[in-house]
């Protein structure tokens, strides 16, 4: 049943839910303490639950996630697309490097997420970029200081931040710290597998007549959702 754990989006059941919360109370004490509201999912950030016999996990969770552990199960695509990158959590990313990891504990970890509703990566970029991209001729420029009076610090401010430009500017440190592989705002450097559009629609038709033969993608970068990423056995 780790397969269907790992189903994220509509389709996930909702006891996976549940089990997500027991897991997150389990955080191994060696990432010290690890805030609720920045935990989504152990397999999609760097943080590890114990399964220790002093573990207070269920022996169902216990035998689920060490059966994972066992098989190799990881979100283990080798290349990913940018709306894929966009979708992961951004706390506890799984580009954890030392920079990445100390970013996760500051005064803006807990304001972003709390403030500016940045939870994933989508959220950091917008959090990055909005306040210097105004949306209408109306708004005042973005100042590079805590008392701008443009229209998104404004909002920010009545959010409940009283520091949008010291919170902007840790957001950027944060995604500047994301390797290349990980980086959400560059074109993956194409790996010349992909099918073309004619053969990707003639596998489209294939499919629906159940009939026909499918010729193989055998593109190395991952363009589906969050659950087509997660590998066994690698």
């Amino acid at each position: 049943w780790l397969r269907r754990y790992l189903t994220m989006g509509s389709e996930r059941p909702t006891w996976a839910f549940l089990v997500d919360v027991l897991i997150n109370r389990a955080t191994l004490t060696a990432h010290g303490k690890v805030p609720t509201n920045a935990q989504v999912n152990t397999y999609i950030q760097s943080w590890r639950p114990s399964t220790s016999y002093t573990s207070d996990l269920p022996r169902y969770i216990k035998r689920m996630l060490k059966a994972g552990t066992k098989n190799n199960v990881s979100f283990a695509a080798i290349k990913l697309d940018n709306e894929l990158k966009l979708q992961l959590p951004i706390w506890y990313h799984l580009n954890a490097t030392a920079h990445l990891r100390r970013l996760d504990n500051t005064k803006a970890s807990v304001c972003l997420p709390k403030h500016h509703g940045v939870d994933t990566v989508r959220d950091l970029v917008k959090a990055v970029h909005e306040q210097m991209n105004p949306t209408t001729g109306r708004n005042k420029p973005h100042s590079l200081n805590n008392k701008c009076k443009c229209e998104v610090c404004e909002t920010i401010r009545r959010n409940g931040c009283q520091h949008p430009e010291t919170c902007r500017a840790a957001a950027r440190r944060i995604l500047d710290r994301l390797s290349k592989k990980w980086q959400p705002l560059t074109e993956p450097q194409q790996d010349g597998l992909t099918l073309t559009h004619h053969r990707a629609e003639k596998n489209i038709a294939a499919r629906e007549n159940k009939k026909e033969a499918l010729t193989l993608d055998p593109t190395v970068t991952c363009r589906g959702g969050i659950t087509e990423a997660f590998r066994a056995f690698v």
